[in-house]
C-alpha cells in the first residue's frame, strides 16, 4: 500500500524508513514509497501494538497500520481474550503447503480489503514438500543415522539420501491435502485468522503478544475454520465428510507420483530387500502410508468421534487448523516461540502417536517409521515418541538454537494428566 494512502503525515514517513532497515529481504523493504504488510506489522511491534506510543503522531500511525493492513485484529491479549478476523486465502491454492496460508485480503466492517500476506502457521510443522535447505539438512542427518544403524557402504549413500528426500516431500504432501481440502472447503464457510500469542517473549514488554515474523516475511498466526464470530464446532464434519474424498484423490496422485519417482533407485532398493529388509522397509514406497488406507471413510469416521472428544475436552482447539492437524498426525508441534497454545498441540499430537482415547497403533503419517525420524523432539526422558535422529543431530536439523524447550512448560507435565 503507498504510504501516501495512510492518511498520515510525512513526519511519520520515518518509523517505516527505521524499522525497514531491520527487514531480512529487499522486497520487504520501505521502496517507492509502498509500505508491505510486514514493514507494517514490524513497525506496530515496535509501538507495542499500540501499547508503546508516546506521542500523537505515533498513536495516529499505529492506528492507521492496525486500520489499514490488519483489519482492527487485537495484536495482543486484553484480559486473556482476542477475537479471529475473517481473512480470505488464495482461491487457486490457499495454502502453499502443510503450515503456509495465503492470505489475500482481511474483512473490515463488512468489506474486504487487500493484505496479500503469506501466514506461517503457529506452534507445528509439517514436512518439507519443497526443496529446500532445511530438506537438505534433514536428508543428511537421517542418512548419517541410517547409514550408521544397518552399515551401509558410501556407495550407498547418494541413494539413500534421494530415497529419504523423496519420503520427506511424499509426506509434506499428504499434510498439504489437508490443508487444500480445509480452504476450498471453507471458502464460503469462512476461515479466521487469530493471533498466535507468546507467553516466553524475549523483550521485557511483549509477552502475550503477536509472536515475531519469520525470516522468509510470513507472519506467525492460527487460522480457524468459520467467520470471526463462528460458535458451532466445525472439524468434526470436515474430517468425517471431506478429508477422505480429498485422500482418495489428491493423496493418491501424491503416492503415485512418489512412487514414479522412486524408480530410479529400484536397483537400489531390490539389493536393500534382499540384504537390508528393515531398511527397505523403512524407504520402499511399497510401505509409504496409503493416504486412502489411512484416512479411509471408516477410519476419518472414527477420528471424527475423537475429535469432538479431544475439543470438548480442550475447548480452545475448537475450529483451530493447527491443532487439527497435529491430532490428525500429519504435523509435529513445532513451537519456536513457545506459546499458550503448545501444550494443547503437544496433546493432540500424542494422541496421534497411540496415547490415549482408546489409541494403541498409532495414526496418520505417524505409522511411518521414517515419518517419526523427522518429529522435533529428542529427549527419551520425556517424550517416548521421540526421534533417535534429532536427539543426536538436532542442532544440523534446525536452524535455532535449543528449540524444544521443555523446562519453561514443564510440557511433560501438561501431557502426562491428560493420557488416563
Amino acid at each position: 500500500m503507498p504510504f501516501s494512502q495512510l492518511g498520515l503525515p510525512s513526519a511519520a514517513e520515518s518509523f517505516f524508513i527505521n524499522v525497514s532497515r531491520t527487514l531480512p529481504q529487499a522486497k520487504l523493504k520501505y521502496r517507492n514509497g509502498q509500505v508491505t504488510s510486514l514493514l507494517a506489522f514490524r513497525v506496530g511491534r515496535e509501538m507495542l501494538f499500540g501499547r508503546k506510543t508516546d506521542t500523537d503522531l505515533a498513536r495516529k500511525t499505529w492506528g492507521s497500520i492496525n486500520r489499514n493492513f490488519f483489519g482492527g485484529m487485537p495484536l495482543y491479549m486484553e484480559e486473556g481474550r482476542f477475537a479471529p478476523v475473517e481473512v480470505r486465502l488464495s482461491a487457486d491454492k490457499p495454502f502453499a503447503d502443510g503450515d503456509t496460508a495465503r492470505v489475500e485480503a482481511f474483512l473490515k466492517d463488512g468489506e474486504w480489503f487487500d493484505t496479500r500476506i503469506n501466514i506461517r502457521m503457529d506452534g507445528i510443522d509439517t514436512a518439507e514438500s519443497n526443496p529446500s535447505e532445511k530438506l537438505n539438512r534433514q536428508k543428511r542427518a537421517i542418512a548419517m543415522y541410517l547409514s550408521d544403524t544397518y552399515g551401509l557402504s558410501s556407495a550407498d549413500r547418494k541413494a539413500l539420501e534421494v530415497l529419504i528426500g523423496l519420503r520427506i516431500v511424499y509426506s509434506g504432501k499428504i499434510a498439504n491435502v489437508v490443508t487444500t481440502a480445509f480452504g476450498h472447503h471453507f471458502a464460503e464457510t469462512g476461515i479466521s485468522l487469530a493471533p498466535a500469542y507468546t507467553i516466553l517473549g524475549v523483550d521485557k514488554g511483549i509477552q502475550g503478544s503477536l509472536d515475531y515474523s519469520d525470516k522468509y516475511g510470513r507472519l506467525i498466526a492460527r487460522v480457524m475454520a468459520g467467520g470471526e464470530n463462528q460458535g458451532e464446532e466445525l472439524l468434526a464434519g470436515f474430517i468425517e465428510a471431506v478429508l477422505p474424498r480429498a485422500m482418495k484423490d489428491l493423496g493418491s496422485m501424491y503416492l503415485a507420483e512418489y512412487k514414479m519417482s522412486a524408480q530410479s533407485c529400484k536397483k537400489i532398493l531390490a539389493k536393500w530387500r534382499r540384504n537390508n529388509p528393515e531398511l527397505y522397509d523403512i524407504l520402499a514406497p511399497e510401505t509409504a502410508p496409503v493416504p486412502s488406507k489411512i484416512f479411509s471413510a471408516k477410519k476419518c469416521a472414527e477420528l471424527a468421534a475423537r475429535w469432538t472428544q479431544f475439543y470438548e475436552r480442550e475447548p480452545l482447539a475448537r475450529n483451530d487448523l493447527q491443532t487439527m492437524e497435529a491430532f490428525l498426525g500429519v504435523a509435529p508441534p513445532y513451537p519456536k516461540y513457545s506459546g499458550d497454545m503448545t501444550p494443547m498441540d503437544l496433546r493432540a499430537e500424542w494422541i496421534s502417536l497411540g496415547g490415549g482415547l482408546g489409541l494403541d497403533l498409532g495414526h496418520g503419517l505417524n505409522q511411518d517409521e521414517l515419518f517419526r525420524l523427522i518429529r522435533p523432539s529428542g529427549d527419551p526422558a520425556t517424550d517416548p515418541y521421540y526421534s533417535p535422529v534429532f536427539y543426536k543431530y538436532g542442532k544440523t536439523m534446525s536452524d535455532i538454537e535449543n528449540i524444544w524447550q521443555l523446562d519453561p512448560l514443564n510440557l511433560r507435565a501438561a501431557l502426562l494428566p491428560q493420557n488416563g
